[in-house]
This record gives C-alpha cells, sequence and structure tokens, in this order.
C-alpha cells in the first residue's frame, strides 16, 4: 500500500469498486420493491379474480426488467428531481458494469488518478438515492400492511431484499 496514492494501490481501488456496486444492487432492489409495491396499491381496487394471474405476470416483468425500465415506470409516482438523479445513477451503473475498471487501468496495476475518489463518491450518490427510495419503500409499506400478507411470497421477498 502507499498510504497516499489510493489510485497506485488496486486493492483500494477494487474494493471501493465492490463497494460501489453492492450499493448499487440495493438501489436495484429498491427500485423494483416500490414498482411491486405501486402494483400492489393498484391491486386494492381490482377483485380477486385473476390476481394470481396479474401477480405472475408482475413478477415476470420484474424480473425480465432493467433498472432503467422500471425506473421509467416509476416515474410518475418520483419527484423529478429524483427522476433525474435516478436517470444519471442507472447511467453510471450501466458504465460500471460495462468496462469502467479496465478503461480506468494504466500500466500495471495501477489506476488512473482519481479513479478511488469517483468510485467513493459514486458510491455516495447511490447510497443517497437509496435513502429516499428507502424511506418511500416504507412509507408505502406501511400503508399496505394489511393488504402484503396476502401477497405472494415472492413479491414479498422483493420487499425484504430491498430493506438490506
Amino acid at each position: 500500500m502507499t498510504g497516499t496514492d489510493p489510485d497506485a494501490d488496486a486493492e483500494l481501488v477494487l474494493a471501493a469498486y465492490g463497494r460501489v456496486m453492492l450499493t448499487v444492487q440495493l438501489v436495484e432492489r429498491q427500485l423494483g420493491a416500490l414498482w411491486i409495491l405501486s402494483f400492489g396499491e393498484e391491486r386494492r381496487e381490482v377483485s380477486s379474480r385473476g390476481e394470481a394471474r396479474a401477480w405472475r405476470r408482475m413478477l415476470s416483468a420484474l424480473d425480465e426488467s432493467t433498472p432503467r425500465v422500471i425506473a421509467r415506470a416509476l416515474a410518475a409516482k418520483l419527484d423529478k428531481d429524483l427522476t433525474g438523479r435516478l436517470t444519471d445513477m442507472i447511467g453510471w451503473r450501466d458504465r460500471l458494469a460495462d468496462g469502467y475498471l479496465a478503461e480506468h487501468l494504466e500500466a500495471g496495476s495501477r489506476f488512473a488518478a482519481g479513479t478511488h475518489r469517483e468510485l467513493v463518491g459514486l458510491r455516495e450518490r447511490f447510497a443517497a438515492s437509496g435513502r429516499v427510495l428507502e424511506a418511500m419503500i416504507d412509507r408505502l409499506a406501511e400503508e399496505l400492511c394489511d393488504d402484503i400478507a396476502a401477497w405472494p411470497a415472492e413479491a414479498r421477498a422483493v420487499l425484504e431484499a430491498a430493506r438490506g
């Protein structure tokens, strides 16, 4: 370890990358949970006929969707500032998952100047968005607490996974 230049220490950069990607995954789970809650909120006003089929379709759609698709589906329920932040974060998520480290790797095992700092900052930005999503999840889950018990186990598992 160099102590003064975190970009020269591959372990520090890789650890920061791991932390940001764990935070990204939590935000992705939170988006999925909000989508499930939104769907459940709408299901309150629909008769029980066809409920199982509707839930299966919803859970299948969730499995096949990307964070970008889910964020678009939720856009009407989110304020514009949060929607903008999520759009930015999803762009970063895609970039992080698609070659970020390779792009920043220089000769040997040294990363480009500022890589560690950028990763730490990105983790904070994802975490801040996650805290907003978590508060929304908690509020909606509280409103729907009587209904959630009747939801399919898979839908309840999505909610639990989003609570870290």
